[in-house]
């Protein structure tokens, strides 16, 4: 911190020669005049350096020390500016250079989304373009209560947003909204229908009727246990009372057989590097880059871009970026039949399962290969024991 205070407002070196040099110094102490970088020189002579508004003081005490007071350099930003008095285009550059600083920064360059995981950064941007806000904007100009207001009303995502202003960045800040949550009438009357084609193997009904008995075969979609409970008279005669529509719930096994098909093909194209990568620098603020250096001399050939950018420590969030393009040519490779069909055998298994829903069991499975006009064809046949029964809904004042 001394030393920032020294160099706004200067400081020089002085010399002070004399019969009793160090009386000078006990002066300096006893006025509470700062000095430092004490040196000696050959002759006996002291240097030491002094704020440069302390020099007519200083004089002042080597008169009364008997000593002679010389300056014999300056440092800080007084001294740099008079060194400028009379170089007018340098003096003019530092003045537009100044005024152009203060001026673009009350503009605003760059615009930073913070604090949105859903809703994307591209969204966001184009509804405060949308409302007149965005690169190049005058700072002081904005009204950020109205223009939050008015992205909030046009994105209902969003239950904050807020708009910070620093310099030449501007960083919004966002909160989204929670969503809705789907609300499931969890006592709504309804039905478990078959799922699959099978033969049911265990019907076990914790709410509603049994509509299937062991050993029936059933086509998907067909009623297994009904929503509707009926009360029976009690004296033998059979007759139904009173019919009561539940949420039936209950399990329904059953033997079914699922057969699964996959294909893929035994070549592939593949790139391959047909040439030197070549390097192409540039500068990015914002929206606008500036490229450094000849243009690529791929642009009429396929490439592979990989980009790498460093944010350099500038206001503004300027960015450096290294583009690599690597010039490539297709060709066809050969898939090897042992690898494609591990492929077809891990995808095939895995769709058995999700359509199992994790709870069935493979009872018996085979797998057939075949192959045709380069392509490899792969069928799972498998008989299962799963739980077929899925509750279905019923629609307001249907019945079974």
């Amino acid at each position: 911190m001394t030393n920032i205070v020294h160099f706004l407002l200067g400081s020089v070196r002085i010399e002070v020669n004399g019969r009793f040099p160090e009386r000078f110094l006990n002066l300096c102490g006893e006025e509470k005049v700062a000095f430092w970088d004490l040196r000696r020189g050959e002759n006996g002579a002291l240097s030491v350096c002094v704020g440069a508004h302390r020099v007519h003081r200083c004089r002042k005490l080597a008169r009364r020390a008997l000593c002679e007071l010389r300056v014999t350099g300056g440092a800080g930003l007084p001294s740099f500016l008079l060194g400028l008095r009379r170089r007018y285009a340098l003096l003019t550059g530092l003045a537009c250079a100044l005024i152009g600083a203060l001026v673009l920064s009350q503009f605003v360059l760059v615009v930073r989304v913070e604090g949105n995981r859903r809703l994307s950064d591209s969204v966001i941007l184009t509804e405060l373009e949308r409302q007149g806000f965005g690169p190049g904007r005058y700072a002081p100009g904005v009204d950020r209560r109205a223009l939050a207001n008015e992205v909030l009303r046009h994105l209902p995502q969003l239950s904050f947003l807020s708009v910070n202003i620093s310099g030449v960045l501007a960083t919004v800040v966002v909160r989204e909204a929670d969503p809705e949550p789907e609300l499931e009438d969890r006592w709504a009357p309804g039905d478990v229908v078959a799922a699959a084609d099978g033969v049911v193997v265990a019907v076990d009904p914790v709410v509603g009727q049994a509509a299937v008995e062991e050993g029936e075969a059933v086509l998907s979609g067909e009623l297994l246990i009904s929503g509707d409970e009926r009360q029976a008279a009690g004296d033998g005669s059979g007759a139904i009372l009173s019919t009561t529509q539940v949420r039936a719930e209950g399990r329904v096994r059953a033997m079914t057989r699922r057969v699964l098909r996959c294909v893929t093909p035994l070549s592939v194209t593949v790139p391959e590097p047909s040439g030197e990568p070549e390097r192409i620098y540039a500068l990015r603020l914002g929206k606008r880059a500036w490229q450094l250096g000849r243009e690529s001399r791929f642009f009429d050939q396929s490439c592979v871009k990989m980009e790498k950018n460093w944010k350099l420590p500038l206001p503004g969030g300027l960015v450096w970026t290294r583009k690599t393009l690597t010039p490539f040519r297709l060709r066809r490779a050969r898939v090897s039949k042992k690898s494609a069909k591990k492929l077809l055998r891990q995808r095939l298994e895995e769709r058995l399962t999700e359509l199992m829903g994790g709870s069935g069991q493979v009872q018996e499975q085979t797998l057939v290969f075949s192959e045709a006009d380069g392509v490899l064809h792969a069928t799972l046949t498998a008989s299962c024991l799963e739980d077929i029964g899925v509750m279905v809904a019923r629609e307001a004042g249907s019945e079974r």
